[in-house]
């Protein structure tokens, strides 16, 4: 999936950032800089793909576990 960075800015100057695409809370790194940019932050709501597993972190391994 295509990871994106949404930003809003309301009529009233409110802008709002919002992550698509990346499980886990790594998306927070994803809007740091940009979120110190702006100033303040008054708000921050998880999304239901923040409390997934963060993708950088899923590995991939081929064949049988390994046996202890």
């Amino acid at each position: 999936m295509k990871r994106e960075v949404i930003v809003t800015i309301t009529p009233a100057g409110e802008i709002e950032v919002k992550v698509q695409g990346h499980a886990g809370p790594g998306c927070k790194d994803l809007t740091k800089q940009l979120e110190a940019a702006l100033g303040e932050t008054t708000g921050d709501a998880k999304t239901t793909e923040f409390n997934l597993p963060d993708q950088e972190q899923l590995t991939h391994r081929d064949g049988p576990d390994e046996q202890q």
